[in-house]
């Protein structure tokens, strides 16, 4: 009977310290992808790219091509002096490394990079496509340069001074809107008589 007993408390620990090393790797698998965007598994395949602006882009943000999820972005940096008198456009400031899926497809050497997202306050992701039609292979380590794209405030300031000639505009009809009125007035009531004439007429 004390026998039983006691193996019934073991097997109680084991099962008790197996859930507890379960519930670990759960939770450290859980840990580990939010802050790699992978599991255990190292990316493989890497797209670089340069680009003026990152804004709104970080670590672990999306990388997709011709809109679908292919990777994420691994790491961000400035580039240095030596890099940008080497870039073909020198207004480039940011070097991105984004890592690709093993399911990811064969990269055209026409590829293009811009911050994008799918909706104008959304999260953004790095953009990937070819440029026109897709042309060759992307060779390892060729860099792709990079759009910036348009940023929220970029698009504030293209359209305030449209706003502002608007609201002149606006403010200009209100103003001349009486004195128009009394001429319509004036045209309707010499169209009135008119046409009292031509009936007595």
């Amino acid at each position: 009977m004390t026998l039983l007993f006691i193996m019934k408390a073991n097997l109680k620990d084991y099962v008790s310290a197996i859930l507890v090393i379960a519930c670990s790797l759960v939770l450290l698998a859980a840990i580990q992808y939010g802050l790699t965007g992978k599991g255990f598994t190292d990316f493989t395949r890497f797209v670089e790219v340069d680009i003026e602006d990152a804004t709104g882009l970080r670590l672990h943000s999306e990388v997709r091509y011709a809109g679908a999820i292919i990777g994420r972005i691994t790491d961000i940096r400035y580039l240095s002096e030596e890099e940008i008198e080497k870039s073909p456009n020198p207004a480039n400031l940011i070097h991105i490394t984004g890592g690709l899926d093993d399911s990811a497809p064969e990269l055209p050497e026409n590829l293009t990079a811009s911050p994008a997202a799918e909706t104008l306050l959304g999260e953004k992701f790095l953009g990937l496509k070819p440029k026109g039609v897709a042309k060759g292979k992307l060779k390892e380590g060729q860099v792709v340069q990079g759009n910036s794209g348009l940023s929220i405030d970029d698009l504030i300031r293209q359209i305030q001074p449209t706003l502002e000639n608007v609201t002149e505009i606006t403010a200009q009809v209100r103003n001349d809107l009486p004195g128009m009125t009394g001429q319509l007035d004036g045209v309707l009531s010499e169209v009135r008589s008119l046409l009292e004439k031509a009936e007595n007429g």
